[in-house]
């Protein structure tokens, strides 16, 4: 799945490393305007379009399936005793 590079400025995905400007841009939840000028600005941009998309890819490859599955199996092994 391909990424905007368009996203809401909430604390989760601050905590995962997107920064606005560097990986991303980000609005505001409920400010449409701010969404439409970000749209418009990745459109009008085609070489910050290109610089976003390669560090978007970056980030993306720290969520590759297998490893979300091993942080998940971390988190679940902290609280669940292995009963083998």
């Amino acid at each position: 799945m391909r990424h905007t590079g368009v996203i809401s400025n909430i604390q989760v995905f601050r905590d995962q490393g997107w920064v606005h400007g560097e990986n991303c841009l980000m609005q505001p939840i409920g400010n449409p305007a701010m969404l439409a000028h970000n749209i418009e600005y990745m459109l009008d941009h085609p070489r910050e379009r290109a610089r976003l998309g390669r560090a978007i890819g970056a980030m993306q490859d720290g969520y590759r399936y297998e490893k979300f599955c091993n942080r998940v199996r971390e988190l679940v092994a902290d609280v669940v005793p292995d009963k083998r």
